[in-house]
């Protein structure tokens, strides 16, 4: 009885195993003498949907938003390495956000977690932890024993040499998706390190089956206002436009999918050929099993010859080869001209979003007086604004070769806005314009006018207006009315519902609303906000969402589209 008492006084220092081992040899009378019976309980196990990681001088942050009772317990579980733990609860009851710093690089071994299930590590993408220097090393001892299913690694120039030893790191947490975010995506040797065979291999061999690849919005996505010479990797001069060998690469290795998001491996002066994609299909289609490749591309055409269609998403297939290509904020020869596959184009129609998608609707109808190609069919507003405007509608139509219907005046506009956001050289046209009374700026302003032009015709125009904002009116409405009867019921109370659509919608909506607003840039729309009070009941006030903050100052900036270098 003694030893035995011995060992319950320290219980906490008994393995568990010992401890069952101990108990199952106790006869009943001794059981019965002992003032607790220590019981064994088999606990689930630790389980994160998502973990944050946040890099610091001299100290690193891990953070999981959203956890219940059991995570919470799980994620303070092992803190004795941690300079600091807190937690904060969130208005929803149950709900906590949880938080762990630990010094960074560590000066001793030891795993955050004890065999963690981890849906997706992110690093941050403000604050990261790169892959410089033993980072790799460390990031495998922290993780050892937990297992996850997708990973966000951050790679900036100083990391390139250590993303080919990724895949060690990768094996010990059992990854399965890897997602790379390229800083300062735009400069061409940010890629060096994944164009080999090796890499790819490496990373089938490490257990990945999903590669994603990204660039960081913050660092990559905009382009260095400053000139920089043509042997320069940023220009990309004499590199293929796009970098398919990295996608043949991972898909020889094992690879099933693969995403590239927006300016990640296009070389941004060249142009993606017909026949580099044939090429690229043609390799795909060798490969004998289904593979899934989601491609976004920006195509930007400096003659203004022709323009795509937009925000259309085709499926290319051929034979087991699938390549996804969504065509976002595309203008250019290409997809209309060079891209000879067979579409099978994906029809949105929802009500909400896409009125003048829906069938058994009156779309044709009130869309004719606005969007026709013969002009006698047009609203006599429409008519007399071309009327007006006849000298640059001729101009625009000889200098493009387009017919300068409505819907052409509005891609005219659009292909300019994407030229400056891309800071393409505009032709000569619009550079030096030879229309009578008209310079640069005069001309490039009035051009503007055309923006969404259809769309703001559309939500003057009452049975269009009407038939775009019907839905929005009646769900906004009944909104309203559910906030009213729920305002008191914390559990059942929406404090913020946010919507998105698109211009002929929102600006639609607006005008049956008694704004007084002619045009919403993107991003633009409105707020509506309710009160409940005491005294005056519920109140509801309307407020304009402007999309640009003007100053003084960012007048000196609109050569750069917008951006402040």
């Amino acid at each position: 009885h003694s030893i035995i008492y011995s060992l319950m006084s320290s219980i906490l220092s008994v393995a568990p195993e010992i401890l069952e081992i101990i108990v199952d040899r106790m006869t009943q009378d001794t059981l019965s003498q002992l003032a607790k019976v220590p019981t064994i309980f088999n606990i689930s196990p630790c389980e994160l949907p998502l973990l944050r990681l946040h890099m610091f001088p001299n100290s690193m942050s891990i953070s999981s938003n959203g956890l219940d009772r059991q995570q919470v317990k799980h994620f303070f579980a092992t803190h004795n390495h941690s300079v600091r733990s807190w937690k904060k609860r969130t208005a929803t009851a149950g709900i906590v956000n949880c938080f762990r710093s630990f010094n960074f690089p560590p000066t001793e071994k030891y795993s955050i977690f004890c065999e963690a299930k981890i849906g997706h590590l992110e690093i941050s993408k403000v604050v990261p932890l790169f892959l410089e220097n033993d980072n790799i090393d460390h990031l495998i001892t922290l993780f050892d024993g937990c297992s996850l299913d997708r990973v966000t690694l951050i790679v900036d120039k100083k990391s390139l040499d250590n993303v080919s030893k990724v895949h060690p790191f990768l094996a010990s947490i059992h990854a399965r998706h890897v997602e790379f975010v390229l800083q300062s995506a735009n400069r061409y040797d940010m890629l060096a390190p994944f164009q080999s065979e090796e890499f790819a291999n490496d990373l089938a061999s490490a257990g990945a089956r999903e590669v994603t690849f990204s660039s960081d919005e913050v660092f990559g996505r905009i382009q260095d206002v400053q000139p920089v010479r043509d042997d320069h990797p940023r220009q990309g001069k004499g590199k293929p436009s796009f970098v398919f060998d990295i996608l043949l690469y991972l898909a020889k290795a094992g690879i099933d999918k693969v995403t590239v998001n927006s300016n990640v491996l296009e070389n941004p002066s060249e142009y993606v050929t017909k026949e580099e994609m044939d090429s690229f299909v043609d390799n795909l289609s060798k490969i004998e099993r289904p593979l899934n490749f989601n491609i976004i591309l920006n195509y930007m055409d400096k003659s203004l010859v022709d323009i795509a269609d937009k925000k259309k998403e085709c499926v290319i297939k051929k034979n087991e080869a699938i390549v996804h290509i969504n065509k976002q904020n595309v203008s250019g020869q290409i997809v209309r001209n060079r891209l000879g596959y067979d579409k099978e184009e994906v029809t949105i129609d929802d009500m909400m979003l896409r009125m003048y998608a829906v069938d058994d609707t009156r779309n044709e109808e009130v869309w004719k007086p606005i969007s026709s190609d013969l002009t006698d069919d047009l609203l006599p507003e429409i008519q007399n604004d071309l009327f007006r405007k006849r000298l640059l509608v001729d101009y625009l139509r000889k200098n493009t070769g387009w017919n300068m219907t409505v819907s052409d005046l509005g891609d005219v506009a659009d292909n300019i806005d994407q030229m400056n956001k891309f800071h393409e050289n505009l032709p000569q046209w619009l550079e030096n314009p030879d229309l009578p009374g008209y310079d640069k700026s005069r001309l490039l302003a009035e051009v503007a006018t055309f923006k969404e032009y259809s769309q703001v015709w559309g939500s003057r125009y009452g049975p269009c207006r009407d038939l775009m904002s019907d839905n929005w009116l009646r769900h906004i409405t009944e909104r309203i009315e559910a906030a009213k009867v729920n305002h008191n019921n914390s559990s059942r109370r929406n404090t913020l519902v946010m919507f998105a659509t698109h211009t002929e919608v929102i600006l639609s909506t607006m005008r049956r609303m008694d704004f007084q607003i002619e045009r919403i840039e993107t991003s633009g729309g409105f707020v509506a906000e309710i009160r409940f009070t005491e005294n005056e009941g519920e109140r509801v006030r309307l407020i304009v969402n402007k999309s640009q903050c003007e100053n003084e100052w960012m007048s000196r900036y609109r050569k750069l589209a917008g951006w402040i270098p």
